[in-house]
């Protein structure tokens, strides 16, 4: 139980703004509270659960039952000693560079080898925790947001509850910069530009995202750094944060990731090229880039609890790098 013994600085404060001011680890949104309060497991004076506004008076009692929230001795997925690539840490969050393969969290059928577990192996119980509704996977400790397995990139990780609201905070009013490294099929018309088409889930798969105007609202900018004739290197930044956005998105303008066996096809990218080279591609791409060449380059954020800019950048990975280095050889003119 958390008790609180009201200052007389705080006489006159409704009892739901207190107690969020109080930036305590368990008490880190007014919805939370909120919550709390219509469970019953808020009293002032040892008294019943008064409403939210109710006005604090001065040596006010509260008390704050929060067992329910303490999810540490819940089952969590097993620590694993899976390597991890951290590029930037403090006290209240860490980022990781996640390498392509890693899955994010557990679900059912793959329980075990994902970056929770790495997660939970380095840091133990010093990550935030959820109990939210998703029937696949229900405790999810440090993950604020999510990288598709086969993407590569920089990912944040909250080591408290309160760190993790205020970053999802931020996520929701879109101050996260995030930039993304990509190679994609033939060369966009336009050297920049937006896509901003609304994206759903597919009728026909589950598994698949596809441009649906019933869909949620999705924001991708892009801009051509790279020409290699017949496929092109993109800086892309998403504003949104959308299921498989930015392969969805670029496979809408006909420019899709290379690679993405899901809206893209060897078959698809090797008649981007001249027949007669055809084969040459397709032993080099079968040995060398297993995965779509997609890599969360760059955050960008301040620092929700130290106000501190926080950029930093994952260097592109070597199967990326390499590819590149073909595509120039070939067809870099």
């Amino acid at each position: 139980m958390l008790q609180f013994i009201v200052d007389n600085k705080f006489e006159g404060y409704r009892l739901d703004k207190y107690l969020r001011d109080q930036n305590h680890e368990y008490l880190f949104s007014r919805t939370l509270i909120e919550k709390l309060i219509s469970e019953n497991k808020i009293s002032v004076n040892s008294g019943t659960t008064p409403k939210k506004s109710y006005i604090l008076k001065n040596n006010d009692v509260i008390n704050v039952v929060v067992e329910n929230l303490i999810l540490r001795n819940l089952p969590l997925p097993e620590k694993e000693n899976i390597p991890l690539n951290i590029v930037y840490e403090d006290e209240y969050l860490a980022i990781v560079n996640k390498p392509a393969g890693l899955t994010v969290h557990p679900a059912p059928g793959n329980p075990t080898g994902t970056l929770v577990n790495a997660l939970l192996h380095y840091f133990d119980k010093n990550l935030s925790f959820s109990n939210d509704d998703d029937p696949e996977f229900r405790l999810r400790p440090g993950i604020v947001h999510r990288l598709d397995k086969d993407t590569s990139g920089v990912l944040i990780v909250a080591k408290d509850n309160k760190t993790h609201f205020e970053l999802s905070k931020l996520f929701t009013e879109r101050k996260v910069l995030k930039t993304y490294y990509s190679i994609c099929l033939g060369v966009p018309e336009m050297s920049s530009g937006t896509i901003s088409h609304p994206i759903g889930r597919s009728k026909s798969d589950r598994k698949m995202m596809r441009i649906d105007q019933n869909g949620k609202n999705a924001l991708t900018h892009y801009a051509v750094l790279r020409e290699y004739e017949y496929f092109s290197v993109l800086k892309v930044e998403i504003e949104t944060g959308r299921t498989h956005q930015i392969r969805v998105h670029l496979d809408s303008i006909n420019h899709p990731v290379l690679g993405d066996i899901v809206y893209n096809t060897l078959n698809k990218t090797l008649n981007r090229v001249p027949h007669k080279e055809q084969d040459g591609l397709k032993q080099f791409l079968t040995k060398n880039l297993k995965r779509q060449a997609l890599h969360a380059w760059q955050l960008n954020f301040i620092h929700p609890i130290t106000n501190k800019e926080i950029n930093v950048i994952a260097d592109i990975p070597i199967d990326l790098l390499e590819t590149e280095k073909y595509l120039n050889e070939k067809y870099g003119g």
